[in-house]
């Protein structure tokens, strides 16, 4: 008993490991063409071509439009659209989007969201000055200025009277409790390492600011409410008077039915977004309101309605409808790296995981010629033009990635400054560049290499990729002939005129429109004087230099019955009755009544529908022919 067991279970060991080899990602489920197609592409594309649909599709099925996809792809390749810059350019630039999120070092990125998330915890109560360039003079002299009134503030001077001297923001500079993702992440980090009491200084892509903390506190969750708003910005003494007349009325009529506010705001409020809403706004915390609106919202109890609160906006009515915790690190974690990618973080953590790719990518620094810089600058005591000019032309290698060399011309070059004193600077200045080119290097070898190491990008590049030329094929080869070859149009509207019929009589021609009836006389007869080539475009031209806007001409095809203006000037209709209309005269020009189409024109729509379905019924036929397919059906059944 006991070896039967034992065989039974190797049997089953033994088919599960011949399923598992023939579903190996490399395995060649079918050539087209000759072209191998692996196991990875193939299902890859067929599940997601089944998550897509609302009824599954067999893998057999699927392999048949798989391999007319393929041979498209390969016809493309065949007439060199893959070659077309921009192709290139446009499948470089979504490679680089495409692979960003794959260029991150998670061990960082989830440290850098532990921070931020401690930060969430905490509100921190801040006043700062701003200073900017423009106002403020250089950058050297925003930050003297900047760090003088941090001491200043430091030694005890009232920061708002500062603030309402130097800030080139009016007002005092209190900005209330801040909460996490509110503000530039370097003016967050700064005001949330000082302790309460403390200054520093934090440059943000606004300016210099010097931060003032006083006081710090847990996070108190979010609030969810509705408002009510009467605005007053903008108004004098009096209006505002009446304003907080109307308010307090209206504060009485909520009090006493609170079941109706949201019925109350719609019909009050001065919240474009709350008309027809009942005045709902999302969850919000600590430092997305302005603060007298958010402490009103904090301080009421679920279901209480505020007095009237006064914002710089106007007068406010709040009911509370709930509040919610802090949600946890796990809750928020979509959201904390939604903050790191969306700041100056993101360098970080990519340029983290660029470093740790530096030995994969086979980066080796020559220590030799590093050692000789340091003597050159040195020498020159830092780096001077001719210096500067020596370097250029050095072919010397400094560096190589993935086997290329990077020479000091390579980093001399894009160095910028012509002269550099003192040699620590220089050599710190050309230690920066040639890691800077380093980590560029190594950042395309990733990318280029990226395919090998993460299936899932090569799978959404390759698709794209394929997408792109499969498009540019179908528009040259099927969809843009209708309009590409209208010989070829009219040629297959002649094999099939048959299939196209109406079942009423069509005035094909054009229609000159006019404000009266001896102007609609004049611009026919002046019409009828040109050549009979024009196109509409060209009279219409013409009508406008002799008649102004008094007439206009227009190309029609209309059925009979169709239309008010066609029935009259073709097919013996009462005049139309157009009220309000400047057009009151029409007459018929160069046109004909005719029972059935002549030309592809005169069903282009249907008619170009049909040529290009005969198209890729032609051009699919063409491509089975050429390139065969061959299907491993032991892989294929596998899957």
């Amino acid at each position: 008993m006991k070896r039967i067991v034992l065989s039974v279970a190797s049997v089953v060991f033994m088919a599960g490991a011949l399923s598992l080899q023939a579903r190996d990602n490399n395995d060649v489920v079918m050539t087209v063409g000759g072209e191998p197609v692996r196991v990875g592409e193939f299902e890859y594309l067929y599940k997601k071509n089944q998550s897509q649909r609302t009824s599954e599709m067999s893998v057999d099925e699927y392999a048949n439009l798989f391999a007319d996809f393929k041979r498209k792809v390969l016809e493309a390749k065949a007439c060199g659209f893959d070659t077309i810059s921009s192709h290139r350019s446009e499948m470089e630039r979504y490679s680089r989007e495409l692979a960003l999120p794959y260029l991150w070092d998670k061990e960082l990125a989830d440290s850098l969201m532990r921070v931020a998330y401690d930060h969430v915890k905490e509100n921190v109560e801040v006043s700062h000055i701003m200073l900017s360039v423009n106002a403020n003079g250089s950058p050297e002299r925003c930050a003297f200025l900047a760090d003088s009134l941090k001491n200043v503030a430091s030694a005890g001077a009232d920061f708002a009277d500062l603030a309402e001297r130097f800030s080139v923001q009016p007002g005092d500079g209190y900005l209330g409790f801040l909460s996490a993702g509110t503000v530039p992440y370097s003016f967050e980090s700064a005001a949330f390492d000082t302790p309460a009491g403390g200054c520093t200084v934090a440059v943000t892509p606004y300016g210099y600011h010097v931060i003032k903390v006083h006081s710090r506190r847990p996070d108190p969750g979010n609030v969810k409410v509705r408002h009510l708003l009467r605005l007053t910005r903008g108004l004098d003494e009096e209006q505002t008077v009446a304003v907080k007349k109307q308010i307090d009325s209206l504060y009485a009529v909520a009090v006493a039915s609170p079941a109706d506010f949201a019925a109350l705001a719609d019909a009050y409020t001065d919240d474009p977004s709350g008309k027809n809403n009942g005045g709902d706004l999302d969850w919000f915390g600590s430092g997305k309101m302005v603060a007298p609106f958010e402490r009103a919202s904090f301080a009421l109890a679920d279901g209480q309605i505020s007095e009237p609160v006064l914002t710089p906006y106007g007068y406010h009515i709040i009911l509370r409808e709930g509040w919610r915790p802090t949600p946890t690190f796990e809750e928020m974690r979509p959201e904390l790296e939604k903050m790191i990618r969306s700041d100056e973080r993101q360098n970080a953590v990519r340029l983290r995981a660029i470093e740790k790719m530096r030995g994969p990518a086979g980066v080796k620094l020559d220590k030799k010629a590093d050692k000789q810089l340091k003597k050159l600058f040195k020498k020159a005591d830092g780096m001077d033009a001719a210096l500067s000019q020596q370097l250029r032309a050095d072919d010397a290698p400094l560096a190589t990635v993935d086997g290329t060399p990077i020479a000091v011309k390579d980093v001399a070059s894009a160095i910028h400054i012509a002269e550099v004193k003192g040699a620590d600077n220089a050599y710190r200045i050309f230690s920066n560049t040639l890691n800077d080119i380093i980590n560029a290097r190594v950042s395309d070898w990733m990318l280029a290499t990226l395919g090998d190491r993460e299936p899932e990008y090569a799978h959404l590049r390759n698709e794209y990729v394929d997408g792109m030329l499969l498009y540019e094929l179908c528009q040259q080869k099927i969809w843009g002939k209708p309009q590409s070859d209208p010989e070829g149009l009219d040629a297959f509207f002649k094999a099939n005129a048959d299939r196209y019929k109406w079942d009423r009589p069509h005035y094909r021609g054009m229609v000159v429109l006019a404000v009266s009836d001896s102007i609609a006389d004049a611009a026919v007869a002046y019409l009828s004087e040109l050549p009979d080539t024009l196109t509409t475009a060209a009279y219409s031209t013409e009508l406008r230099k002799k008649f102004v806007n008094d007439a206009k001409i227009e190309r029609v095809l209309a059925a009979q019955g169709d239309n008010a203006v066609i029935e009259y000037i073709a097919f013996g209709g009462a005049a139309p009755d157009k009220p309000g209309s400047r057009w009151v005269a029409f007459r018929a020009f160069r046109g004909e009544v005719i029972d059935a189409p002549t030309c592809a024109a005169d069903v282009r729509s249907r008619v170009s529908v049909d040529y290009q379905e005969y198209l890729e019924k032609e051009f699919s036929d063409y491509l089975r022919e050429k390139y065969p397919v061959e299907i491993n059906y032991d892989v294929l059944h596998s899957l």
